[in-house]
């Protein structure tokens, strides 16, 4: 019998979004939400930048709003570690070795033990069972890596739930308007949804602060990241033929359209293309066209950003 060990960091920091804007403005008038046989029935009223009453309904799959929930409690640090472990474990009883682990701070501790020749060649694997397991994990619960820390990958969330939206997206398109108008439709509504950073471990998962859009709509609270990608997911199908890119800044992140731009408006050039910015956070209700002040300092100085654009 021949043994092997060796001590990997799986991921190291959260890379989280925490920023709001100015005081409380937006004013949502009513919500309402209840599951009803295969779909949850949703009633929302708010009061748009002109101070006029806004009312929809739309239902939204029972299935997707119960797999958002489960993904936004069940997402954090040690249960990626659980996960890369017995995917780590597993890999090495269908080679027939034996393996076991052991935390160390922020690391694990592998050990390996079986036969020399089947512990080389799970050795030599070892790196991409890693990498695949901790791929799968972010994956399924809307991530990315970025060397040691974790992200919300907005432009991969919002593409994906871009379709399962579309009953919003009509409810919105019902209250008339032009395309910048729809557009600003699904900002106001989703700026009036109460401000939460998801720090009370009671009501969120013990990692990044997001809540997938049927998640989000469910508990009727959010933050940037979650506001964000509910907003690109909506636009998916409310204004589709817009291009859309995310923008992220040390502790926010705001989502920009290739609406056509009007005097005024905060806009950042990407690709030969120009986007209009979008501020779905909240507190405060802001016009299509205007970023939050920090936000829109950033761009003005057109550096210290990033922008990770949507696929069609």
């Amino acid at each position: 019998m021949a043994g092997l060990s060796r001590r990997v960091a799986i991921l190291g920091a959260l890379g989280a979004s925490i920023a709001g804007l100015r005081p409380a403005t937006a004013r949502q008038l009513a919500f309402n939400q209840r599951t009803a046989g295969a779909g949850v029935d949703f009633n929302v009223a708010w009061r748009d930048l002109e101070q006029r009453e806004r009312r929809i309904a739309f239902r939204l799959p029972a299935a997707e709003v119960e797999a958002a929930m489960q993904s936004f409690r069940d997402f954090s640090i040690p249960d990626l570690y659980r996960h890369v472990e017995a995917a780590v474990i597993e890999a090495g009883q269908r080679e027939g070795v034996t393996v076991t682990s052991t935390r160390v701070g922020e690391a694990v501790d592998f050990a390996m033990r079986g036969d020399p020749q089947r512990v080389r060649r799970l050795n030599q694997r070892f790196p991409a069972i890693l990498d695949n397991a901790r791929g799968l994990y972010l994956v399924k619960h809307y991530r990315r890596a970025d060397g040691d820390a974790i992200y919300v990958d907005h432009a991969a969330a919002a593409r994906h739930f871009g379709p399962i939206l579309r009953p919003l997206a009509d409810a919105l398109r019902g209250l008339g308007g032009e395309e910048r108008t729809l557009v600003g439709h699904a900002l106001h509504m989703l700026q009036t949804i109460p401000y939460d950073e998801f720090r009370d471990p009671r009501t969120s998962g013990g990692g990044l602060d997001f809540a997938a859009p049927p998640a989000m709509l469910k508990i009727n609270k959010g933050e940037c990241d979650s506001k964000s990608v509910a907003l690109g997911a909506i636009l998916r199908t409310l204004a589709p033929s817009l291009s859309q890119v995310f923008v992220t800044l040390p502790g926010h992140v705001f989502l920009a359209a290739s609406l056509p731009p009007r005097p005024g408006d905060d806009v950042l050039q990407h690709d030969g293309r120009t986007y209009v910015a979008l501020e779905a956070t909240g507190p405060d209700l802001a016009p299509v066209g205007v970023a939050g002040q920090r936000s829109a300092g950033f761009l003005a100085q057109r550096s210290g950003y990033r922008v990770f654009p949507v696929p069609p």
